[in-house]
């Protein structure tokens, strides 16, 4: 079996916890959720000037 050294000093600790896990960017800042969010913009903007308010079932499920 090996042994882990283990430490008191808390920037070690913070460089061993950063090693393993990464840091996350903020979540608005991704890529992903921009483009998904000019989606969800077109998508709303498209339901309210070319589909009916009530009664359609698709506008609730494309919105």
């Amino acid at each position: 079996m090996t042994q882990q050294k283990e430490s008191n000093d808390p920037a070690e600790t913070a460089a061993m916890i950063d090693a393993v896990l990464r840091r996350e960017k903020n979540w608005q800042e991704l890529w992903f959720y921009q483009k998904t969010v000019v989606l969800y913009q077109m998508t709303y903007v498209f339901t309210s000037r070319f589909l009916p308010k009530y009664g359609d079932r698709a506008v609730d499920q494309m919105i």
